[in-house]
């Protein structure tokens, strides 16, 4: 098995190398490389690059505007997938929910729906607060699958398992408000954990 990204030494300068020759694939006119190879593309910038790496975010977000759907909604995903280290988990979240945020327009809701559950991936306690709106409008959303998986992420913001930390129980009644406004039905322990004994 190789090292995580962002790993030190040859691991990390391979990955690096792998990442900049995945961008040139993506970056190709148009005429030279068609979009599956582009999606191969994203799929192993998903497996190399990490969230400090901005020229890579920003060939990834220039992929987000293709022509073709299944692309945009790789490059969503790739977004999702990307790894953080160490105090920059806290600090690229927001960058990458703002980079997502505009796909909420597409047209294709698989790609809508991909842009959300990037979300759910990027966000930490410290940043929800950054993703809920975006989640909550997603709710609102004319396909089925948009908005339930706009529950999800609102949900899997308050996984049992997540670390809390003290600036982010800020954010708690405007999630709990958010939750029981979409009538998620929340397992018993998420219940005990927000404090809510039925949605209504």
């Amino acid at each position: 098995a190789g090292a995580p990204p962002g790993g030190g030494g040859e691991a990390a300068d391979q990955a690096s190398r792998a990442t900049r020759g995945l961008m040139k694939v993506l970056e190709a006119p148009k005429d030279r490389m068609d979009a599956h190879s582009r999606v191969l593309a994203l799929n192993g910038i998903s497996a190399c690059a990490t969230r400090d790496d901005f020229l890579c975010i920003e060939t990834v977000v220039a992929a987000t505007k293709h022509e073709d759907p299944e692309l945009r909604k790789a490059a969503a995903r790739c977004l999702g997938s990307l790894k953080g280290r160490g105090d920059d988990v806290g600090r690229s979240a927001p960058r990458l929910a703002r980079k997502l945020q505009p796909l909420l327009q597409d047209i294709d809701s698989a790609v809508r729906e991909q842009v959300v559950r990037s979300l759910a991936s990027v966000s930490t306690w410290r940043d929800e607060g950054s993703v809920i709106s975006i989640a909550m409008a997603a709710t609102k959303d004319t396909s089925t699958s948009v908005r339930r998986a706009a529950e999800d992420c609102l949900v899997e913001l308050f996984d049992e398992d997540s670390t809390w930390e003290a600036d982010s129980r800020l954010h708690l009644d405007s999630i709990r408000t958010a939750l029981a406004e979409i009538n998620v039905v929340l397992d018993p322990g998420l219940q005990e954990v927000l404090g809510l004994t039925k949605v209504s």
